[in-house]
């Protein structure tokens, strides 16, 4: 009984095997139907992608106009809104996250922080002050945290 057992596993073993292998194989040189192989958990990246890794690498400028062309949509107008922060032009940061944080998207608690920082070079210290308590209150621990110590920190002693 045990050696039929044993003979099944191998045949199921190699019948999976060889089933994988045919899968794997389809649409390469050889393979039946001409199907197009497509990695498995491969997406192709957005075409703002080369923006975000300009960003990373810390290149801002270069950033720049990679994100420009999508401010549509959330993510690149959001890291646009940083690569302008990040080179002093305060003002036009502010106008950039504003729109993410009134678009109501998931970058509504980031987007608020870096606003609110945005509005202290500005020297819009109410505004600010208002975003922090808000980011305090709000359900988003990790800038609930971090706008509490600011505003202990830095707000409250001035």
């Amino acid at each position: 009984m045990k050696n039929y057992r044993l003979t099944i596993l191998v045949v199921a073993g190699v019948a999976i095997c060889l089933g994988l292998f045919y899968i794997y194989n389809q649409g390469k040189e050889g393979g039946t139907d001409g199907i197009k192989e497509y990695p498995l958990f491969e997406a192709e990246a957005p075409p703002w992608q080369l923006g975000m890794d300009a960003y990373f690498r810390g290149d801002f400028e270069g950033a720049i106009p990679y994100l420009t062309p999508y401010t549509e949509q959330a993510q690149p107008l959001y890291y646009l809104g940083l690569c302008y922060l990040e080179l002093g032009e305060d003002a036009r940061a502010a106008l950039l996250l504003e729109q993410v944080r009134y678009g109501g998207t998931v970058y509504y608690a980031e987007s608020s922080w870096y606003l609110a920082l945005a509005y202290l070079k500005l020297d819009r210290t109410a505004e600010a002050a208002d975003i922090f308590l808000e980011l305090e209150h709000g359900p988003d621990a990790f800038f609930a945290a971090k706008a509490r110590q600011f505003s202990e920190n830095f707000l409250d002693a001035g």
